[in-house]
């Protein structure tokens, strides 16, 4: 998967990712709590009722957060995603990076674009 640093408005980028939370966070409670109250008035009050009637509501609401990821409702929240995708997977390669250049070892520090030697020491090596 390739990704590309795309313009986000921060603030849009914060109100959208927090309105989604909240509304996937209530539609998690209140699907949990219809499930558990169905479950427990039919077969009887049970605590592991209670708990699968909160596991039904988590895999439906992630059913459905899994459907609505592709609508534009979800764009900066699917950026987000991908963007901290990214940083793990460049983040992982990172000690790897830093040995070589403290070790002046260019085959394992080469990172195949057009910065220099020292230009990529000065950029990955921790400020003194």
């Amino acid at each position: 998967m390739d990704f590309r640093f795309e313009a986000h408005d921060p603030e849009t980028y914060r109100r959208q990712s927090r309105r989604v939370a909240i509304a996937m966070a209530a539609l998690f409670l209140v699907l949990g709590l219809c499930f558990s109250q169905l479950l427990t008035r039919t077969l009887g009050s049970s605590v592991w009722l209670n708990a699968l009637g909160g596991l039904l509501g988590l895999l439906v609401t992630a059913g459905l957060a899994a459907r609505l990821k592709e609508r534009a409702l979800m764009a900066e929240v699917r950026y987000g995603w991908r963007l901290k995708q990214a940083l793990s997977r460049v983040s992982a390669h990172l000690p790897t990076l830093r040995r070589g250049l403290a070790d002046d070892e260019p085959a394992r520090a080469c990172t195949g674009g057009s910065i220099r030697a020292h230009e990529r020491k000065a950029w990955l090596m921790p400020a003194p």
